[in-house]
């Protein structure tokens, strides 16, 4: 399952840490509080406010717990759920027989074997935060007891209590330590002290040994593990680098940056970086990395960099390549360059290493970055030459896996220059047809209908692309880099490789002007048979890189199925909706399962929509629409006595809600504070002035809904995206200066319309709805807002508001203005 071990690190790991400060913060809350009445007091006060919120946390965790589906534990951490139960089973049959070590369990007891699932591994995190305590072991129904076997009988010592014995870091023992998580900061620690003054086998043991299960699925102490392996990699400078000649005192920690930077590039862990906020650190810490191996010539005996050894251009590398990576976690969610997901957990590098009995003189020995510098001239040889008809794609495909081979971090420059290329447009178009170039076959019909029948589910309708017949094209860069990919082998210890192809094959499928990924996904599938359904799934994503009409699709079967049917074809409430029909009931353990719900797909590929404006422009007009259908739902029907089956009002006002919530969490995803800042400065005030056929119901009441669902949009994106309370000191440079500005241009907007100065196209009641609802959602629930707008610009707004009966809501803005607006509201009081 993709990704599963970053989001087990946000559910058990991200999520805790994140609790435990508002917990302290409310703590300290009260002690402020306390300390100015009483002192005698305070104490008391503390602790029964500090219990009732883990009180509150206790009962949440009990009625997670009635939830049994959604805690079934994924394969890989059944185990880790069997062990917390099991010890919470272990610490109450201690108890119970009086046991001192309440841990230890009792080789006299068979019920400390118990049957655990998510809730078990949650409980364990909470507790290893002091969020909870462990009379959470003794709620109904949290230990199940197993039938114990033979072998559950016997006492199995910890791997880390034999290395905190001091026993040597021979490969067993390495192997177990890497397969089982550290419990303590103690453990860790001495793997520390290990990884920088022993000796070169337990350096590289130890680093292994931390990017291991400790870093994956360590959850109680993850964040320490993280921040010993970012320590790692900008080791101490060693004490005799001045003697050495080396050149780089990073030399004298070749094994331990080579094991390092090979642990973090595998699987999930770069996603793990980033969830805890350390992609800068690391990118901090790699280019250093990048500049002393750049520089540095391996020696004259080298010939392949393709696996994890220590070696001047395997680390220079994994170093370029895990950069190259650690990009696409902060470029804007529109730019497409790397952006969107991971690949599959799978391919990596050659097949067929290097010939060992060729001339070591015709291969060069250089520094990394001139051997890099050299590679776009002979990248755009080769392919004039293969264009040309003097070098065949059997050679062009060889030369490029040779390249590779010799220097992973060429892979780079080759996505680099291909992807360029084929956005040129310039080179012709090969057939992929199995004698010149690979061919998908028949499979590609397959794929494609596949593909097809899947979007189809989602409420999302494309035309084939392929004629049957004829043998799909490709341009030639595209060409090469698919052949270049398919005589990679699977070989884990190369995710660093993998990482960086995985998106090189989305991104250049993306500059394509057709779709190209159905026959990328043929061509997969054929090489790798068991990732068919994957590989299907990940192609079902590529239409809306490049098909505005099926991204408009998605995101109208968003709405439908979080809103439920269409009102003309039935109740406005149904079973199938909410968050269920919007993301889906589960995941299959095997295969695709139909339907695949639309916002699950939304969720996939909302980075990867080039046009902002579009996006923003669909999701607000269909909020508008569907606004607009509750308003006509209210109004249809006979003569008052014969409308006892139409929606309430009050039921079209909370269908609002949910329309401007839903509307509100699709752009902020799709976008951010970007998407957020077009909709407040462009979007919302161009469709206003526009006076198209998007606004305007059928009546009053639509009219007067359409003004509350863009008023709750507008604040709950905004909310969403900067915060409904001041800003923290974190993000105060980032995003209260912009916060500031959008609000303010468009409050300025807004007093301006009221003012007169500017003439809207839009009906009076949608209008007066609007500002009337905005205003009021702004004092109400962000009043912090207020005080950045200007003070000329709240008076206007002030006087627009009176004059139309709102005195309240006036003096209310007013109020809240900050201490330059009580002039404004004494006189409005006067």
């Amino acid at each position: 399952m993709p990704h599963l071990d970053a989001r087990l690190c946000m559910l058990l790991s991200i999520v805790p840490l994140a609790i435990v400060p508002l917990v302290k913060e409310e703590y300290e809350k009260t002690s402020l509080i306390n300390n100015g009445i009483t002192t005698s007091c305070v104490k008391g006060t503390e602790g029964n406010n500090f219990a009732s919120r883990k009180h509150g946390l206790m009962s949440s965790l009990q009625v997670l717990g009635q939830f049994s589906r959604l805690l079934s534990p994924p394969p890989s951490v059944v185990n880790a759920a069997n062990s917390a139960a099991s010890k919470a089973a272990t610490f109450i049959s201690n108890l119970r027989t009086g046991s001192g070590n309440l841990g230890i369990p009792n080789r006299n007891d068979s019920s400390v074997k118990a049957v655990g699932n998510m809730l078990h591994l949650i409980v364990e995190a909470c507790i290893a935060r002091n969020l909870i305590d462990t009379s959470a072991y003794f709620c109904p129904g949290y230990v199940v007891p197993s039938t114990p076997s033979k072998d559950s009988l016997l006492v199995q010592e910890s791997p880390w209590s034999t290395f905190m014995d001091g026993a040597p870091l021979n490969s067993l023992l390495k192997n177990a330590l890497m397969a089982s998580p550290a419990t303590r900061v103690v453990e860790l620690e001495k793997l520390y002290h290990i990884a920088l003054n022993g000796s070169e086998e337990e350096k590289s043991a130890a680093a292994k040994i931390l990017c291991g299960a400790s870093l994956i699925r360590g959850w109680n102490i993850q964040e320490h593990v993280v921040r010993i392996v970012v320590k790692l990699l900008s080791p101490p400078v060693p004490p005799n680098s001045s003697v050495s000649g080396s050149g780089s005192p990073l030399i004298g920690h070749m094994s331990l940056l080579s094991a390092i930077l090979f642990g973090v590039s595998c699987g999930d862990i770069v996603h793990i970086l980033s969830l805890y906020g350390v992609i800068p650190e690391v990118a901090a810490t790699l280019m250093p990395l990048c500049e002393a191996f750049g520089s540095l010539s391996p020696p004259s005996n080298h010939r392949s960099s393709i696996s994890d050894e220590t070696s001047v251009y395997a680390i220079f590398s994994c170093a370029f390549l895990f950069l190259l990576r650690l990009w696409k976690f902060y470029r804007p969610p529109y730019e497409h360059c790397l952006a969107g997901r991971e690949g599959p957990v799978s391919s990596s590098i050659i097949g067929s290493p290097i010939n060992a009995t060729g001339d070591a003189h015709q291969r060069p020995i250089l520094p990394a970055w001139e051997f890099l510098e050299a590679v776009p001239f002979v990248l755009e040889a080769i392919l004039t030459a293969c264009a040309h008809g003097r070098l065949s794609s059997r050679d062009l495909t060889t030369g490029l896996r040779d390249l590779v081979d010799f220097m992973p971090a060429s892979l780079a420059t080759i996505v680099s220059y291909f992807s360029a290329e084929i956005t040129r447009g310039i080179w012709k178009l090969v057939p992929m047809n199995g004698t010149d170039w690979p061919s998908p076959g028949a499979n590609l019909f397959c794929v494609e209908s596949e593909i097809k029948e899947i979007l189809a589910s989602a409420g999302v309708h494309i035309a084939s692309c392929y004629p049957r017949g004829m043998p799909p094209m490709l341009p030639l860069p595209m060409a090469a880099l698919v052949s270049l990919t398919i005589t990679f082998k699977v070989d884990k210890s190369l995710d660093y490789v993998h990482g960086v192809m995985a998106q090189a094959l989305e991104n250049c499928a993306a500059g394509v002007s057709w779709p190209s990924m159905p026959i990328i996904g043929a061509l997969w599938t054929q090489k790798v048979r068991r990732w068919h359904d994957f590989i299907v799934l990940s192609c079902s994503l590529s239409p809306f890189t490049q098909d505005k009409n099926a991204v408009t699709q998605l995101i109208r079967s968003c709405f439908s199925s979080f809103l439920g049917p269409s009102v003309t074809g039935g109740s406005h409430l149904s079973a199938n909706r909410g968050v269920n029909g919007l993301l889906g009931q589960a995941m299959a353990d095997q295969g695709v399962r139909l339907p695949v719900a639309p916002g699950f797909l939304y969720l996939l590929t909302c980075r990867t929509f080039h046009d902002p404006h579009f996006v923003t422009d669909v999701i607000l007009k269909l909020v508008i629409e569907w606004a607009n259908k509750l308003g006509n739902e209210w109004a249809c029907g006979g003569p008052a006595r014969l409308r006892s089956g139409r929606l309430s009002l009050a039921a079209a006002v909370s269908g609002v809600k949910e329309v401007a919530n839903l509307g509100a969490s699709l752009l902020c995803i799709a976008g951010g504070v970007q998407l957020v800042q077009l909709l407040y400065e462009e979007s919302l005030p161009t469709l206003l002035l526009s006076a198209g056929e998007e606004l305007g119901g059928a009546g009053p009441v639509s009219n007067i809904l359409e003004g509350y669902v863009m008023a709750y949009m507008l604040i709950l994106s905004g909310a969403f995206v900067w915060g409904i309370g001041n800003t923290s000191p974190a993000y105060s440079s980032a995003y209260s200066s912009r916060r500031a500005r959008v609000i303010g241009m468009h409050m300025d907007f807004v007093a301006g319309v009221v003012e007169g100065k500017i003439s809207l196209g839009c009906d009076p009641a949608m209008w007066k709805a609007y500002v009337s609802c905005f205003v009021g959602l702004l004092v109400s629930f962000v009043p912090t807002w207020v005080p950045e707008v200007k003070q000329l610009t709240l008076r206007k707004l002030a006087s627009g508001l009176r004059g139309w009966h709102e005195c309240d809501l006036a003096l209310s803005l007013l109020e809240h203005g900050g201490p330059a607006a009580m002039d404004a509201v004494v006189e409005s009081v006067l």
